[in-house]
């Protein structure tokens, strides 16, 4: 399995351990999971199910969960003996997918995970739509799913196999395509995916400025902020610590809708949204009013996250080693609910990290520091440094212990 589909499993695998026995205690189906007693008799009513949940419009991440009896009080019936001539792996999932045409852009990806519940087994199906592929679709009929028609599922319902979603229906997911059903901030982020669209405000003025040519109502715009010159942790692993920062505006149409801090790293090597600062403290010290720890973060799911990649030049050599070193003095998660329980996992593990903090090297960085600076916040970046490999690392085992 590739990292990345690896990276992804295990996630998943820990939202599916979350979510899936709080949707079965609901007793009931809705529009992002279903309930089957058992495995489907042939592949294209396992088709069927898979398009209709990949088309759902209220989560990214659906559920097709087999071995509940839905007219026997949603309880559990054990896979491995109900229908067990019928049970697929992840790997036989995988395989009739990839023989599936299909006619949108990719196939959902799927994976099949086993869930002990009460001491029986369930199989968990979970499939991730992604809203640019959408709606996604057979090039070619299987079985009864007829090519080209739309299936979707609304409130706990399928669309019939025979006529597929209805106009308005399908109305609807092109629209979550476009991202038109989302706000201006929203969509902007899903534009700035989009890189190769963005064109340059002038070809007179020397300005880095630019809109969006498909939506040119949509402008980005950066300025530098000479009044701040203040040092901060990360930049003392660039070649060049000096910080250059910026103003970071966003707009629709006359209005700025997201505006943020921008830094020039190393040089000018790099420019990037300044990461996020957590303030940690050690839950048996919970009335001090110092941290026991800072760190500067991003999250995968933010706007600020979507402007550094899109202010990222894969192309320049230099603009990769900065951003790498910039990477490697900070942490990155997925979302805040990550990071916050990413925290309350450090909190129960402050021994193996203070151990880690001692026996690590001493970080260098804190004497590019000019002079001026006081010892104490000298002290303070160098405790950062010295920390944030520590984090990445425990940020993997924490990972890891999901997917358990």
């Amino acid at each position: 399995m590739k990292t990345e589909h690896m990276d992804r499993y295990r996630t998943l695998e820990g939202r599916i351990r979350q979510e899936v026995p709080a949707l079965i205690s609901l007793e009931r189906e809705g529009s992002y999971w279903d309930f089957k007693r058992e495995w489907h008799d042939s592949n294209s009513a396992l088709i069927h199910d898979i398009l209709c949940l990949a088309n759902n419009l209220e989560s990214e991440v659906s559920y097709l969960i087999i071995g509940v009896d839905e007219e026997n009080g949603y309880s559990a019936c054990d896979v491995k003996e109900n229908g067990h001539a019928k049970r697929r792996s992840n790997q036989n999932v995988v395989d009739m997918l990839a023989k599936t045409p299909w006619g949108s852009a990719q196939p959902p990806f799927v994976v099949v995970v086993p869930l002990e519940l009460r001491g029986d087994t369930i199989d968990v199906l979970a499939i991730v739509s992604r809203r640019e592929d959408m709606p996604y679709y057979l090039a070619k009929s299987s079985g009864d799913v007829r090519p080209g028609l739309v299936y979707t599922r609304r409130v706990d319902q399928n669309s019939p196999i025979d006529r597929g979603a209805s106009w308005s229906e399908v109305q609807a997911i092109w629209r979550h395509h476009f991202a038109l059903d989302e706000s201006p901030v929203v969509r902007a982020r899903y534009m700035l995916a989009d890189k190769g669209h963005w064109e340059l405000l002038s070809s007179v003025n020397s300005t880095d400025d630019k809109y969006y040519s498909f939506a040119p109502e949509y402008t980005i715009r950066h300025h530098p902020d000479d009044e701040r010159d203040a040092y901060e942790y990360y930049m003392l692993d660039q070649t060049d610590p000096r910080p250059h920062w910026y103003d970071i505006e966003l707009c629709y149409h006359q209005t700025t809708i997201y505006d943020t801090v921008g830094i020039s790293l190393d040089g000018g090597r790099y420019f990037a949204p300044v990461p996020e600062w957590s303030f940690f403290s050690w839950p048996d010290n919970p009335y001090q009013m110092d941290p026991d720890l800072t760190y500067c973060y991003y999250l995968r799911d933010s706007m600020d996250w979507a402007l550094n990649m899109f202010f990222y030049d894969a192309d320049y050599d230099d603009a990769t080693i900065s951003r790498n070193r910039l990477l490697k003095a900070v942490v990155l998660f997925d979302d805040d609910e990550e990071r916050l329980s990413f925290e309350r996992f450090l909190g129960m593990h402050k021994a193996g990290f203070c151990k880690a903090m001692y026996e690590a090297k001493k970080p260098y960085g804190a004497e590019k520091l000019p002079d001026e600076y006081a010892q104490e916040a000298k002290d303070s970046m160098g405790q950062s440094l010295k920390a944030v490999p520590i984090l990445q690392q425990m940020l993997q085992h924490f990972r890891s212990s999901l997917a358990k």
